[in-house]
C-alpha cells in the first residue's frame, strides 16, 4: 500500500528534525545503516521506501551520510519523482531547499535518446 507522507528523514533518530512548519518529521527511508559499504543493500532500501510513496514528490531532510543520499537519489530517479532536498540553516535555524529538477530534465530527455 502506497503512503501519503513524503517528509523524510534519511536515517531514523540519526537527528531530530523539526521542519519550517514546526512539525517533527518522523519518516524516514533507513531505520538504521549497519553497513555503508553495502550500497546494494541501501538501493533495494531506498527502492522500496520511495516505491511506496503515493506522492510525485519526495522531500528529504539531509543531514549527511552522502552514500544513503545517493541511493535515494537513484530511487526518485527510478520512480520518475521529484525530489527536494533540505539543508539545514544553523543561522536561522531554518531548512532551505534545493531541488534537482533541472538534472532530472536533462536526465530524462537523454534517457529517452538512450533508449531508442
Amino acid at each position: 500500500m502506497k503512503k501519503n507522507n513524503n517528509q523524510l528523514m534519511v536515517v531514523k533518530g540519526r537527528h531530530r528534525i523539526i521542519n519550517n512548519q514546526k512539525q517533527e518529521i518522523t519518516d524516514f527511508v533507513f531505520d538504521e545503516i549497519v553497513d555503508v559499504r553495502n550500497i546494494d543493500e541501501m538501493q533495494a532500501i531506498a527502492d522500496s521506501k520511495i516505491a511506496s510513496i503515493s506522492s510525485n514528490r519526495v522531500h528529504l531532510y539531509i543531514t549527511g551520510l552522502t552514500v544513503a543520499v545517493i541511493t535515494v537519489i537513484n530511487a526518485v530517479i527510478k520512480y520518475n519523482k521529484e525530489i527536494v532536498f533540505w539543508h539545514y540553516d544553523r543561522e536561522t535555524e531554518t531548512y532551505y531547499p534545493q531541488r534537482l529538477e533541472e538534472f532530472l530534465k536533462i536526465w530524462k530527455k537523454e534517457n529517452r535518446k538512450w533508449n531508442q
